[in-house]
């Protein structure tokens, strides 16, 4: 019996320590989202909204915490002193994965608001002692965007040790100024980012920041500030005007450490201050452009600034553009500088500039570069508008103000600018290349006086270029003119910039021969004539036999053997020029002279007699007279009654002979012009044959004006309108 009651009281007690190791307490992490503790019943959805696809997961293996398409905005204080909407005590770095567009909006913790040291969208941080054992750092990646915005005194991301930032986008926008202070006697804080020892920003991501704060919206306060890879914008509005009367002031990206930006990096800093760092490098393609709108855009206090490796940099300072106790060397790079109000660049040490392109912009009072140390420039382009400082120059390009110079020997080497008003020599014994692949653009003059340019690069010429260029380079802006003058003169070719129009060339002279004009495609232009043009383009000179006639004799006019047009006094321009050319290459109008057409001068009725025959087919030669064969025939074909044939002819003369021509056609309708009641009546039916068919057209008040003089113009366009139809 006792046997028995000790084996059912041995089995009471392992069903009891089974059900103790059923009903174990869940693991609660030191990890707070949203004002909810994670766990690991809770770990797979925290915010308990899987019916909506859970939002929030939690990884206790790797310490990662997953957003997807989370909306937080609940506080968790820790001591009463720190305040998270996502807040970690974690022994190990925390991973923050956002897979889906979230965000965190940082509002009023309430509660014990004045004894708070700052609010925090994500902080992994301790509270006044230093960790021991643990990593408290923040990675933050992803595909998605994660926007924070600070409502309050306080951070966007904050760690006590690193914080690595990859991938994703990140929007921080931190709405609160902090002028006010704490029972400890500091400010409350109020970063955008916040790592205690170092801040990386890499890999593609893309971080902008808007801040209020006079605290430095992305400050790292111990370690290095390190952007490789990623897209920074950063705006701070520091400087506004608080109520005790101060203004705040903040650098929109400082360091305690270094500033170290690389890579294929693209960075926007503009604020009260600029860029600061113990020291500053910048290499690889990165771009970076910081301004300052009360001091310094790039301040480095203690060490030095660097500029390296086709880094492109524009520092915009109210005070001076860099400025850099420990020295400044730009190798490979880009910089332009500007202070508004002093040095656009100042190093307390060495300046060194190789291989390298440098415009600094200062106050006018002030040198455009300065240095405590020497300042030594090889390989180089130096622009400046006061740049009367004491540098060893080598194989550079200096300009200053108005006035450019080589020394020695310049291989361009990189995208430079000639300004406008600029004057750039090349004496002898100084060359200036541009290499493939590079860019000089003028906006001045380039004077080539026993130097040498070559340009095997691209030369964008808006100013004057005088002497020789060499190379086999690209003008993109230039359209080439060549002209070729035909009388034993080498060709020349001109540079003209698009838009703009090309002033030919006087006459050239040629022994036994008349210039006739300069003639491009069937078009010829009178010599110093203004053309413009839209392509490349080659003038070749028009040359005539010199003349041998009586001026007295009227002459027949001759049909060309050849017809190239050649009149200089009939341009593409003019409204006659197709009827000009048409009745030229038809052999029914020839020139009055060599190269003259006469647009504006009268024909006789003999002339008018010759072009109506030969237009029909009739040869005209072996008369009597050079007009015989066309009066028989015309008078004849009752067309023309054959008398007084010096008389000049008008316009209905002409019209009617043509409407003969055509068979005497039945008309209909009147003459609708305003001067109607001019036209003869002989002429009438031929007027208004004319009018109806396109033959004549109105001058600009609608009047035909029937009894005026046709001119040799108006005669071309009646018979070329006539054929055509």
């Amino acid at each position: 019996m006792k046997r028995k009651i000790l084996m059912l009281a041995l089995l009471t007690a392992v069903f009891a320590l089974l059900l103790c190791v059923g009903a174990a307490a869940a693991d609660e992490y030191d990890l707070w989202v949203n004002g909810v503790q994670v766990t690991s019943d809770n770990a797979a959805d925290v915010l308990g909204n899987a019916d909506e696809g859970a939002t929030v997961k939690y990884d206790a293996a790797t310490n990662t915490l997953t957003l997807d398409g989370a909306e937080l905005s609940v506080l968790h204080t820790y001591d009463n002193q720190y305040y998270g909407v996502i807040l970690a005590r974690t022994d190990d770095p925390l991973t923050v994965n956002v897979i889906g567009d979230s965000k965190i909006t940082v509002g009023d913790p309430g509660e014990n608001a004045d004894s708070i040291r700052g609010v925090c969208g994500i902080l992994h941080d301790e509270t006044g002692f230093a960790p021991v054992n643990k990593t408290w750092s923040i990675n933050l990646t992803g595909t998605a965007t994660l926007d924070i915005e600070v409502n309050y005194f306080g951070s966007g991301i904050r760690a006590h040790e690193d914080v690595d930032i990859e991938k994703l986008t990140l929007n921080i926008n931190v709405n609160k100024t902090d002028d006010i202070t704490d029972e400890y006697g500091g400010g409350k804080f109020s970063e955008a980012i916040r790592a205690n020892d170092t801040l990386t920003i890499e890999n593609g991501a893309t971080v902008n920041v808007n801040s209020v704060s006079s605290t430095g919206p992305i400050y790292s306060e111990n370690g290095d500030l390190v952007i490789n890879d990623a897209t920074v914008n950063v705006t701070s509005l520091a400087g506004i005007e608080l109520s005790d009367g101060s203004k705040l002031g903040a650098n929109p990206i400082i360091s305690y450490g270094d500033v170290i930006i690389s890579g294929n990096s693209n960075v926007t800093a503009k604020g009260y201050f600029g860029i600061c760092g113990n020291n500053i490098q910048i290499s690889g393609n990165a771009v970076v452009d910081s301004t300052s709108t009360v001091d310094s855009a790039f301040w480095v206090p203690t060490g030095k600034m660097t500029i390296t490796d086709n880094a492109q940099v524009t520092a915009s300072g109210f005070i001076v553009g860099i400025n850099s106790s420990g020295g400044v060397e730009i190798t490979g790079g880009t910089l332009k500088a500007c202070g508004e109000t002093n040095y656009a660049i100042y190093s307390w040490e060495d300046l060194i500039i190789k291989n390298s392109i440098v415009e600094a912009i200062s106050d006018p009072e002030y040198y455009s570069i300065g240095a405590s140390g020497a300042v030594d420039i090889d390989d180089s382009w130096v622009s400046s508008n006061n740049g009367a400082y004491d540098a060893a120059i080598n194989n550079s390009v200096e300009i200053t103000g108005s006035s450019g110079k080589a020394y020695g020997d310049v291989v361009l080497p990189g995208d430079a600018t000639v300004p406008e008003g600029c004057v750039l020599v090349l004496n002898e014994g100084e060359s200036l290349i541009i290499p493939a692949g590079v860019t000089l653009t003028n906006y001045g003059t380039i004077q080539v006086l026993g130097g040498s340019f070559t340009n095997n690069g691209t030369y964008i010429d808006y100013g004057k270029t005088i002497g020789e260029i060499k190379g086999n380079g690209s003008f993109p802006n230039n359209w080439f003119v060549t002209v070729k003058s035909g009388n034993g003169a080498a060709d020349v070719v001109y540079r003209v910039v698009k838009g703009e129009g090309f002033t030919l060339p006087e006459a050239p002279q040629n022994s036994g021969y008349i210039f006739l004009g300069w003639r491009s495609g069937d078009a010829t232009y009178r010599a110093g004539e203004l053309v413009d043009i839209t392509s490349n383009t080659t003038f070749v000179a028009v040359w005539g036999n010199l003349p041998d006639v009586n001026p007295s004799e009227p002459s027949e006019p001759e049909t060309p053997d050849t017809p190239v047009f050649p009149f200089y006094d009939v341009t593409a321009r003019d409204w006659y020029y197709s009827a000009v050319k048409y009745v030229y290459e038809k052999g029914l109008m020839d020139g009055v002279d060599v190269g003259v057409f006469a647009p504006n001068d009268t024909l006789t009725r003999a002339m008018v007699w010759t072009i109506i025959a030969r237009a029909e087919g009739v040869d005209t030669t072996g008369g009597a007279t050079w007009y015989a064969k066309a009066q028989e025939w015309v008078t004849a074909k009752g067309i023309s009654d054959g008398e007084n044939p010096n008389a000049a002819i008008t316009r209905q003369e002409l019209v009617t002979m043509l409407y003969r021509l055509a068979g005497e056609p039945a008309v209909s309708g009147t003459i609708t012009a305003p001067d109607a009641a001019s036209v003869s009546t002989w002429a009438t039916n031929a007027m208004t044959w004319a009018m109806n068919i396109g033959l004549v057209e109105g001058d600009e008040n609608g009047a035909v004006t029937p009894t005026a003089i046709a001119t040799r113009a108006q005669a071309a366009a009646l018979i070329m309108r006539y054929l055509e139809s």
